[in-house]
């Protein structure tokens, strides 16, 4: 949807602007599915949902936290 205050274009599952905090008017529908996706990551500062292929968060700029990969994951190790 689009805030009526600023303009900006969020998410149908918001309930409230992330820009200006103004409230979603009435008669929008809220997608109930598809919020957060594999890879997504939450900030920690604001925790708001990040795209996976982000390195700082749109919000607040917080750097993307580091996260060591599984053990399935990681290089194996040759002594």
């Amino acid at each position: 949807w689009v805030c009526p205050s600023c303009s900006a274009t969020v998410f149908a599952s918001k309930s409230a602007c992330f820009k200006c905090g103004n409230a979603k008017p009435a008669g929008v529908v809220v997608a109930t599915a598809g919020a957060a996706r594999p890879g997504d990551w939450t900030c920690p500062n604001c925790r708001a949902n990040v795209f996976a292929s982000k390195s700082q968060c749109f919000k607040c700029n917080t750097a993307k936290p580091y996260m060591e990969a599984p053990m399935a994951m990681q290089a194996p190790v040759y002594t």
